[in-house]
């Protein structure tokens, strides 16, 4: 559901908006003031996504003074009250927008802790839409196994794929019992220590309403050796903090030809194995070409739809075009993906002049613009938004980082943090 469609949220935040007041005379902070004027508008017009771009500078101008000053006082208040009318009204993703603007322009980044956030924010969203569209409610799974890809170098093997097991777990309770996604559980299943109780319980059944016996066998017992090398560790306690001598006995204790690619994860995070990125690179690039071969799937399911065929072209495309940004921004993790996602995308659509406009500009992207772009620099960030006729924006930061941000009409609108010269951090795909 679009944010600016929820009129009644609005009329009530007008309401709170009056009761607030529009003018503080106590408080003399011409900044903080303007900044209180223009995140007051925006939320009175429904520009929730405006709201959201300034809300972490109008926070930090008006919450100087102490919790008994007035301007901060009616700062928090104003923000509560969006939050509050957001939770209230299921408007999940408003969440998920804020938290994904909240760490990209964080100072230091916490992978393990965003991820864990933004997946309560897509299942809850997900829960709250199943009950009327099914199909759509995985989607929002399959959107949040796109961000962990996205930082699946950032967060190591067995952390990203325990993250994409977890959202497994959650698709297969709202009705996704694929051979698809039994395939992308078996894989992750294979490379992360972390796996749960739940996890395995959830994949051998999927496996069973699939008759592979072979998997489900695998499974059982990939989870005995597992639990016999954790020992009495529990379950909660395996992810963190990281025990070193403890992930060496549970290596030992995979077989070393059943669970070959788990005791190696295993020993990478242990520190006793160099990674092995070809491998990783592979299984992300899997990962997303299983999503892909799946949208394809509901878009041939929804075939007389001809509004949601779209709006499955447009989520390839957006895929796509993260990992360009992925790889310019210095990670070649999403390399193998660019081409198959393009012809993931071309494959489903009965309109074969657009999506070969699509292929054409993936293809663009992959070959030659990829090559151009450097964006360690904001030199490079800004050679490479004006070399394919993008516009460029800044906006100051926090601790003296400023985010660059080029809105481009192949690529949609990317951005990256610098410091002085020097990017500060990923970049990433940005929403409109």
């Amino acid at each position: 559901m679009s944010l600016k469609n929820l009129s009644l949220i609005s009329i009530v935040f007008f309401i709170s908006s009056m009761l607030l007041g529009c003018r503080i005379s106590d408080d003399k902070d011409p900044e903080c003031q303007a900044k209180l004027d223009s995140a007051q508008n925006s939320l009175a017009q429904k520009e929730y996504g405006l709201y959201l771009s300034m809300r972490n500078e109008f926070l930090a101008a008006c919450n100087r003074y102490g919790v008994d000053s007035t301007l901060t006082s009616k700062s928090i208040s104003l923000d509560n009250s969006i939050s509050n009318d957001m939770q209230n009204s299921h408007q999940y993703l408003y969440f998920v927008d804020r938290e994904r603007l909240n760490f990209l322009s964080g100072s230091s980044r916490d992978y393990n802790a965003y991820m864990s956030k933004q997946y309560d924010w897509f299942a809850s969203h997900a829960d709250y839409i199943k009950a009327t569209d099914k199909r759509k409610a995985i989607d929002v799974m399959t959107g949040y196994e796109s961000e962990v890809i996205r930082y699946f170098r950032q967060l190591g093997t067995a952390h990203a794929t325990y993250y994409l097991a977890k959202s497994y777990v959650k698709r297969y309770s709202l009705g996704d019992n694929s051979a698809a996604l039994l395939q992308q559980f078996s894989e992750a299943l294979d490379l992360t220590p972390f796996a749960t109780q739940e996890m395995y319980s959830n994949a051998m059944s999927l496996a069973r309403d699939n008759k592979n016996q072979k998997l489900e066998q695998h499974f059982a017992r990939q989870e005995v050796e597992l639990n016999r090398g954790w020992g009495a560790t529990p379950q909660q306690s395996r992810m963190y903090p990281i025990d070193k001598e403890k992930l060496v006995r549970v290596a030992e204790s995979l077989d070393e030809k059943q669970s070959q690619k788990l005791k190696n994860s295993t020993l990478e995070l242990a520190g006793l194995r160099d990674k092995v990125d070809i491998e990783n690179q592979q299984f992300a690039a899997r990962q997303v070409e299983i999503q892909a071969e799946q949208a394809r799937a509901n878009a041939e399911y929804e075939k007389q739809k001809d509004v949601e065929n779209q709006q499955t072209i447009a989520s390839l495309t957006g895929i796509a075009s993260s990992a360009v940004i992925a790889q310019a921004s210095g990670g070649n993790v999403m390399q193998a993906v660019n081409s198959s996602a393009a012809d993931a995308v071309a494959a489903q659509s009965n309109d074969p002049e657009l999506m070969q406009t699509i292929k054409s500009g993936f293809t663009s992207l992959t070959d030659s613009q990829h090559q151009e772009c450097n964006l360690s620099t904001t030199s490079g960030f800004k050679a490479c938004c004006k070399s394919n006729g993008g516009k460029l924006f800044t906006t100051p930061r926090p601790e003296g980082e400023v985010s660059y941000a080029c809105r481009q009409s192949q690529r949609g609108k990317f951005g990256c943090m610098y410091k002085g010269s020097t990017r500060t951090g990923q970049c990433a795909m940005e929403s409109e």
